[in-house]
């Protein structure tokens, strides 16, 4: 059975683990009884382990039964990294389970990438991701998709502006969680470490973890409350443009964003939990948007919250902070509206309203004109009842693996 990783309210200052492996009640060995892994698939019945040996190219893989997400089928390198992933492969089915394989297929555009995850209750877990673009889904709704203990290593590099892991999901008006929006989406504790580069010239939309697909706007509702991003690692090599960039909901604690070519560790359009993150260097915080709540994080870069600067500098994008809550962040800040150069800039109209920062550590830079004054506050004192998870620096050997 798939073990349940969610965290709610983050009082538990454990580490979440990797869901166990389930036991299998059969196992169908590769290259031992079968020629290929689709032959064994083919012939597996729900519950079994496939077997993969070491130095076997496992080919194009449409998984495609819709299996008891209680009973999966798990396709599992007999020796970690063995065997390798060297063509596409599909999840078109539910219930599959993919653990230990080296994917070296090379993707070389956006659309389809290494790993398509095209059904619910997938799990993937402790393997080398080669590939920019190495794990993709573009549908609406994704439920009880897992992430976890992998090492993006990026050496397939590419020059495409393409993601390591990519969801194209709608833009947050069309979908709630009472409805049928993308839920239950868990990616925890891996390694980015995609030091590719990247010729000049190529647009900045490469990121290593990206959710979504128009661009947040007005009063959308969430989209992703369900989506969960913790203990991930980017490394300070790391030459994506931008670490996460989400569009809408989303829960991203104890992260460590040591790496980020153009600066956004975390790019976010609202309504977001953000908690216990570090942001080492230049990697800063971008929100755009209304609705977040940022609690414990610590980040070094000035101008770290902000609406954004358009694509040719002139002004910003989205009204920033409003309806937001800071508590025992640490670093410097800034609220309102920011230019291409990012100075304050008031020019766009808009206030930023509804927003409290408690015990903040650092500068808070601010400009009234675009400020509501009767409904923005700075306090000293303590939120009550406040309660949250310990800042911890991750390094390579804390996460996915180290290389």
């Amino acid at each position: 059975m798939v073990a349940d990783i969610r965290l709610t309210e983050p009082a538990d200052k454990n580490r979440p683990k990797y869901p166990p492996e389930p036991t299998p009640q059969t196992t169908r060995n590769v290259p031992e009884d079968y020629p290929s892994v689709m032959a064994a698939y083919q012939d597996a019945p729900p519950g079994t382990t496939i077997s993969v040996g070491s130095r076997v190219n496992c080919g194009d893989l449409n998984l495609s039964r819709d299996l008891d997400p209680n009973n999966p089928i798990i396709l599992r390198s007999r020796d970690r990294l063995g065997a390798l992933l060297d063509n596409q492969v599909k999840l078109a089915g539910k219930g599959h389970w993919l653990h230990g394989f080296k994917q070296t297929f090379k993707v070389t555009s956006k659309g389809d990438g290494g790993i398509v995850v095209a059904a619910d209750f997938i799990t993937l877990t402790k393997m080398e991701i080669q590939s920019p673009h190495g794990i993709t889904s573009s549908e609406p709704k994704r439920a009880d998709v897992r992430i976890g203990w992998c090492y993006f290593s990026g050496k397939n590099a590419n020059t495409s502006a393409i993601s390591n892991i990519f969801f194209k999901i709608p833009n947050g008006g069309q979908y709630s969680r009472s409805s049928d929006g993308p839920c239950r989406i868990y990616i925890y504790n891996n390694d980015f470490d995609d030091d590719g580069s990247r010729p000049s010239g190529v647009p900045m939309e490469d990121h290593c973890i990206y959710f979504g697909d128009s661009k947040p706007k007005g009063d959308d509702v969430v989209c992703m409350e369900d989506v969960e991003l913790d203990h991930n690692l980017i490394r300070d090599s790391n030459k994506r443009v931008r670490g996460f960039y989400m569009k809408r909901g989303a829960y991203l604690f104890q992260n460590s964003l040591l790496g980020a070519r153009h600066n956004w560790g975390i790019r976010h359009g609202g309504n977001a939990r953000i908690e216990a993150n570090i942001a080492k260097g230049s990697a800063k915080l971008v929100l755009n948007g209304k609705g977040h709540k940022l609690y414990n994080n610590s980040w070094e870069k000035q101008c770290d919250l902000y609406a954004g600067a358009s694509k040719n500098g002139r002004g910003p994008l989205y009204q920033a902070a409003s309806d937001a809550e800071l508590d025992m962040n640490e670093g410097p800040l800034s609220i309102g509206y920011i230019s291409g150069s990012h100075q304050l800039d008031s020019s766009q109209g808009g206030k930023i309203d509804h927003c409290t920062i408690w015990r903040h550590i650092g500068t808070v830079d601010e400009v009234a004109a675009n400020i509501d004054s009767s409904a923005f506050n700075i306090r000293d004192q303590p939120r009550v009842g406040a309660s949250y998870l310990e800042r911890v620096l991750l390094t390579p050997a804390d996460v996915g693996m180290a290389g």
